[in-house]
């Protein structure tokens, strides 16, 4: 039965994925399903409004959310809220959630959900103790879920039984829901014969509000379940901030098992003298892994400091790096000073490359500077990332150095011409040139390429041409920025080459065509606008919204 489920799911997945082009309107999708009630629904009919609008009737998907967010597309919570108000509606799905067809019954579990309709969220409760299909409770609890439903207690032994058949996704829309009863359902379920449903339950304390009552269960919990086990318990002990965790936590520093989590909670807490604690061991030994992530993942200042001034000893770990992509508190004015002081005293390259992308943005003249100097370093890798960091800015002094660093083949990175190209320095052509025909980095050719198509030179014209007809490598980055370069400088005998490769481009999808409807959208020609034009029937938005728009002020 689990892998008929994983199946389902898995199917239902890859659905998703391939039908991200296609339209998913609320008007079509009414339109589909009131032509297809007219007779009684069957399995074929539901699978085809399941198999087209599956995106539309299933945005409580996380993998749906995704895709959306990638898309810049905005999150709708009910996209279909106004098909429950039309008669078709009411007329269809008593019977849809009655009938014999699985198929039939999940359309109708879908469409409540995906409508908002919060009159049936007891109908749909009732359902999910009674759906004998396991691929559609599913979906059922799922959609469940999604219209905000209270009854937490209830719900939960089938969220803890299924969430491992529905790939982790079900726990994370559980605990969106009401948190007082939450956590009343984490009381009733925290001494469960079941200990999976104690695991589950203790970490429903982790999304509710502190209390004394929750305070005792947690600390009784690390105390007295198996090792293998007490990190459980332990991570919503730190999130929930009860403190004074110290005669708890320092006996687990010695088990495997518990020690990185105990760390982390002990770092983490209000109490003082736990964090004081864990600053005692960095001056035992600041080369212990756990210490050091443990200090950086505080939510306190003089947490985070501490580590900033350990980054500085020569006896971290030789396989010890530094992340600070998800850190907030260490990107915080308050904490600036001490980085800028942390960043001119490391020696260690690694972590260096590390920590610099914690300036990322800041344009103030001491971390500017800073990033500057680094740009200058032998360390290719410091290099690098100092140019990574610098993005998006443009102070003066370095768009004054640029063109001497971009030229000198020691200095040069990747990362430098997409500075070149925010600060308008327009005048490197020739090293761009020279860069792309002979760097074997890859990354480094392209971007060389990219400066060149926005500043290009009539001479290129040729080089353009030559990289347009590049059919090597799976990815035709390169096609499309030689299709902008041509653009760029209006070489309308190019159109014919441009549509050829992006006919190529377009068999897997529209989205690939997207740059070279640009580069059309600049070379007005009859055969150009036509082409443009056989997009505007396109199933992805993106793409049929950019041909509208070129087509609109040709």
């Amino acid at each position: 039965m689990r892998k008929v489920v994983l199946l389902f799911v898995n199917t239902l997945l890859s659905l998703l994925l391939a039908q991200q082009s296609m339209a998913q309107s609320t008007k079509d999708f009414l339109k589909d399903f009131e032509a297809l009630s007219k007779a009684r629904f069957d399995s074929v009919k539901a699978g085809h409004l399941l198999e087209t609008y599956f995106t539309l009737l299933t945005p409580f998907n996380q993998v749906n959310q995704l895709a959306k967010r990638m898309k810049g597309e905005k999150l709708v919570q009910f996209p279909i809220a106004e098909i429950t108000e039309q008669p078709v509606y009411r007329q269809q799905i008593e019977g849809m959630l009655e009938s014999d067809l699985p198929q039939v019954r999940l359309l109708g579990y879908l469409m409540i959900a995906s409508g908002g309709d919060k009159k049936r969220v007891g109908v749909l409760a009732d359902k999910l103790k009674t759906e004998p299909n396991e691929s559609c409770s599913l979906w059922l609890g799922m959609g469940l879920m999604s219209l905000g439903y209270t009854e937490t207690s209830t719900l939960f032994p089938w969220v803890v039984k299924r969430n491992v058949e529905a790939r982790g996704f079900l726990f994370p829309m559980f605990v969106s829901l009401a948190p007082d009863s939450l956590q009343q359902t984490a009381y009733q379920f925290i001494d469960s014969e079941d200990w999976n449903e104690r695991i589950h339950a203790v970490q429903l304390l982790s999304y509710t509000k502190k209390s004394v009552r929750s305070d005792t269960m947690l600390r009784h919990a690390i105390a007295t379940w198996p090792g293998y086990l007490k990190g459980y318990a332990i991570v919503p002990a730190q999130s929930s901030q009860i403190g004074e965790l110290i005669t708890l936590l320092s006996p687990l520093l010695d088990s495997v098992l518990t020690r990185r989590t105990a760390l982390i909670a002990l770092a983490d807490s209000p109490t003082e003298n736990d964090r004081q604690f864990v600053i005692r061991l960095t001056q035992e030994d600041s080369s212990d892994k756990a210490v050091m992530e443990a200090l950086q993942r505080s939510r306190y200042t003089d947490m985070v400091k501490h580590w900033l001034l350990s980054l500085q000893s020569e006896k971290l770990p030789a396989d010890y790096y530094v992340s600070v992509y998800r850190d907030t508190l260490v990107r915080s004015d308050a904490l600036l000073p001490d980085v800028h002081e942390s960043l001119k005293k490391i020696k260690n390259p690694r972590i260096l490359s590390g920590l610099l992308p914690v300036l990322k943005g800041r344009e103030d003249t001491a971390s500017q500077k800073i990033l500057i100097d680094f740009l200058h370093n032998p360390d290719h890798s410091i290099r690098e990332t100092a140019g990574n960091t610098l993005a998006g800015t443009c102070s003066e002094e370095l768009k004054r150095i640029l063109p001497e660093i971009v030229s000198d083949t020691t200095l040069c990175t990747a990362p430098l011409f997409d500075l070149l190209i925010t600060c308008g320095n327009d005048s490197l052509q020739d090293v761009a040139e020279r860069v792309y025909r002979t760097s074997s980095d890859n990354f480094m050719a392209t971007n060389a390429l990219t400066y060149l198509s926005v500043f290009p030179k009539n001479k290129h014209l040729s080089l353009f041409r030559e990289v347009l007809k590049d059919r090597e490598g799976e990815f035709r980055t390169i096609n499309r920025i030689a299709a902008i370069g041509l653009a760029q400088l209006m070489d309308v005998s190019s159109v014919k080459s441009i549509i050829e490769v992006s006919e190529e481009e377009r068999k897997n999808a529209d989205l690939n065509s997207m740059a070279y409807i640009k580069a059309l959208g600049k070379l007005k020609s009859n055969t150009s606008k036509k082409y443009i034009a056989s997009f505007l029937g396109s199933k992805d938005e993106q793409v049929k919204e950019l041909a509208s728009k070129i087509l609109s002020s040709w």
